[in-house]
């Protein structure tokens, strides 16, 4: 890894680092080979620190962080006033600050078979033929049960055909497991199941069958 480590972008939060591959203009497949070839899932361990592994289709900004303390201050404020909480007051803040992104995700074992998964959702990526980011969690060695993630992000979950678009992209790279859909801005908020609203933080569901092939579920009213 460290001879290849112009391919690598290290970025630490309060998560733990992120692993993410830093485009290099000169030589754009090279540098996605290497990186590919040194960080693997299953090779990259959570006990050394990381926390994801991840890509981004060149150009691809995150949103910035005054614009979440401007979110997170607003949350606030909801929740003293006594209003509503729920999907609606929760998609209105998320368009009130353009924090519009979201990710379908998806649980894998171990190994080469989420290896190689992770590869062709990280080359898609960055070609600009999946989403606008991706990312997959590294390997838990202290938990025999553990499994990885693998999270693709679009721009606007208000924008259901980009959502079920990319949805259809993922499973066009032979992704066949069950799929959940979650808007970032309930990350953000720190809304997670079994929260306090008993609001589900997901709002679509995608199941594959092999005569009938996906079928997305809306969750929300």
């Amino acid at each position: 890894m460290a001879d290849n480590i112009a391919t690598i972008r290290v970025r630490v939060t309060g998560e733990g680092e992120w692993l993410t591959y830093n485009f290099l203009a000169d030589d754009p497949e090279k540098s996605l080979k290497t990186f590919l070839a040194d960080i693997k899932p299953s090779k990259v361990s959570s006990t050394d620190g990381i926390a994801w592994i991840s890509v981004r289709r060149p150009g691809h900004r995150k949103t910035k962080e005054k614009v979440l303390v401007g979110l997170l201050n607003h949350w606030e404020l909801l929740q003293q006033s006594g209003r509503p909480i729920n999907p609606h007051s929760i998609f209105d803040l998320a368009k009130i600050y353009n924090v519009l992104s979201g990710k379908w995700h998806a649980q894998f074992d171990t190994g080469f078979k989420c290896d190689h998964t992770w590869e062709a959702v990280a080359k898609a990526t960055v070609h600009g033929k999946m989403g606008c980011s991706a990312k997959v969690s590294p390997f838990d060695p202290t938990d025999r049960n553990s499994k990885h993630v693998i999270c693709v992000y679009n721009d606007d979950f208000t924008d259901r055909q980009e959502v079920y678009e990319l949805e259809d992209n993922i499973r066009r790279a032979g992704i066949k497991c069950h799929l959940s859909y979650k808007p970032d801005v309930y990350t953000y908020l720190g809304i997670y199941r079994k929260n306090k609203w008993q609001m589900r933080p997901t709002i679509y569901d995608s199941v594959y069958t092999l005569h009938k092939g996906s079928r997305i579920t809306p969750l929300y009213e």
